[in-house]
Formats: structure tokens, sequence, C-alpha cells
């Protein structure tokens, strides 16, 4: 199998109906996001209860000071709780790294809806999606880096929890590969990009700035940062001159 492609007609009829008309396109995309997501507004079951603690402790001190019954003390169960959810401490870890890997992949989903619904031309798409895409460079948001590089990491030799990995990558690409079919045929993005794959790409980029960022001075991120941006540009775009 060369990659998972979700059915263009299928992704369209999620996202469009069967109404072409852009007013309804834009409803469409102004409605709220079919992707499950954390709302910890939500009354939490026993299971869901256990899962954050343990992803609460992975987040402060780091998968080996994970222990069962810290995290089932933090939880306000039993022991006996965590092995009916998990089975044993490596069936908790797989499940709350997989739970935290999702939710940072999928963060960003939200915005890119408004920010599509919204624009009315490519320029004005670019003008909207540059700072965006500058922001996810920043400090501030090393941790949800560094976050992504640790739970891929943590999937060498855990078939698992790869698989539990490979199925987000795949819900992830498709879920925004969608939306951009969207800007695809109002020809705002390059004609025959293959959406699914530049999404992953793009998380690919951004993903690998933590090779730099323990060691780089702030010209060399900055030179670092700017070349990100041209080539995630370039891909989705196209470069100015082709044009």
């Amino acid at each position: 199998m060369r990659g998972f492609r979700p059915d263009t007609e299928q992704v369209r009829a999620a996202l469009l109906g069967s109404d072409e008309n852009y007013r309804h396109r834009r409803g469409i995309l102004r409605s709220p996001l079919r992707v499950a997501q954390y709302d910890s507004a939500v009354p939490q079951s026993s299971r869901q209860r256990l899962l954050e603690a343990a992803i609460s402790i992975i987040d402060e001190s780091g998968e080996a000071e994970l222990h069962v019954r810290e995290v089932a003390a933090a939880a306000g169960l039993s022991v006996a709780m965590v092995r009916h959810y998990f089975s044993d401490r490596e069936g908790l870890v797989t499940a709350a790294r997989a739970e935290q890997y999702r939710r940072s992949m999928i963060a960003s989903l939200p915005e890119l809806t408004r920010m599509l619904a919204d624009a009315q031309s490519v320029d004005d798409l670019k003008a909207t999606v540059r700072p965006v895409f500058d922001s996810f460079l920043t400090p501030e948001f090393f941790d949800r880096r560094m976050s992504r590089a640790s739970a891929l990491g943590a999937s060498y030799r855990r078939p698992d929890l790869a698989h539990q990995l490979e199925l987000i990558h795949r819900e992830t690409s498709a879920a925004i590969g969608g939306i951009l079919i969207i800007a695809q045929e109002r020809g705002w993005l390059r004609p025959g990009l293959n959406t699914q794959a530049a999404c992953l790409l793009y998380y690919g980029i951004i993903n690998s700035r933590v090779l730099i960022e323990s060691w780089a001075d702030e010209d060399f991120q900055a030179d670092w940062n700017a070349l990100a941006i041209e080539a995630i540009f370039n891909m989705y775009f196209g470069r100015d001159e082709e044009k």
C-alpha cells in the first residue's frame, strides 16, 4: 500500500454537502469540526480520569516517572481499575502517549477551518496563515514540538504505540487534507498537490525544529524559521514566479 488516501468525493461530500453554493460552503466550514477533541468541562469516565492522570505525569516528569499506583491515586481510583482498562503499565503508557499525541496534532484544526472560511482570495489566505505558521515555530510551542518528538521516539520497538500513531497520522492528514481540497478547488493551492501528503510534510517541517532548539543562537534560528516558512509556502502555493 503506497499510502492512505481518502476518497476525494467522500471528503468533499462530508465538508461541502450536496449544495455547491459558496455561502453554503462557508456555513459548512464554520460548523463545529467532527474530529473528536478533548473537553475538560465534560464529566470524565474512570478510564478518562486515569488517562488524564497518566498524561499529566508524562508531561511533568517524563514516562520513566509514571507508576501505576501513583496514576491510580491521582485519579482517585484503585490499581485494579488500571488493570481493568489498560491491562498493565505498558497499556496505560501506550494509551496516554497516543492521546497526548493526537491532541497536539489536531490542535490547529479549528483555526485552519476558520481561516479558510474567512478567506476571500489566495492573497487573503496567505496573509492570514503566515502569522499563524510563524507562531508555531516560536518558543511558546516548544513543548508541543517536543511532546510529538517524544511520542515518536517512544514508539520505536513498541508496535502497539506505533500503530496508534499511524492511525492518528491518517486521521489528521485526512481531516486537514480534506479541508485543503476546498482551497485547491478554488485555485488557491498548487494544482495536483496531494493535500494529505502536504499536510504530513508540513508537520515534519514544524516538528523538525527540535533539531536546533537546544544549541542554535537566535540568528541561526531566525534563518531556519525563514527557510521553513518559505518551504511550506512553496509547497502549498508554488513559487510566485511560477504563476
